[in-house]
């Protein structure tokens, strides 16, 4: 059995048993071997294990061969790269809608009223 963990790349020094399968960018998909006590199988319900998968207990993506586990990497990532441009997208337009402030041009008149007042 082969598991998939899918980790920004400066985070693979926490996996050292694992090697990169996929890559886009800054992510990274990894493979390694696991256990038959880690996968979905193993759990009664999909609480429990969603639960182990969370405490690091069970692994959410295992497969049965390398060429499994390579084709749903490639998939994952390009799923993933998709949405960060997305977001990227979204967040240019915002950012060229955004009005700009207008400026107070010192209206002469409203200065004098001011220092008249101070």
């Amino acid at each position: 059995m082969k598991r998939i963990v899918v980790l920004p790349l400066s985070e693979a020094e926490q996996f050292p048993d694992l090697e990169v399968i996929a890559r886009d960018r800054n992510l990274a998909a990894f493979v390694g071997n696991t256990a038959p006590g880690r996968t979905r199988e193993a759990y009664d319900s999909d609480e429990s294990f969603l639960e182990a998968v969370a405490r690091g207990y069970a692994d959410l993506y295992t497969f049965h061969t390398l060429d499994e586990a390579a084709a749903f990497a490639k998939r994952k990532l390009d799923d993933l790269a998709r949405a960060a441009q997305k977001i990227e997208d979204a967040l240019g337009a915002r950012a060229t809608q955004r009005p700009q402030p207008k400026r107070d041009k010192g209206n002469p008149s409203r200065m004098i009223q001011l220092k008249k007042k101070a």
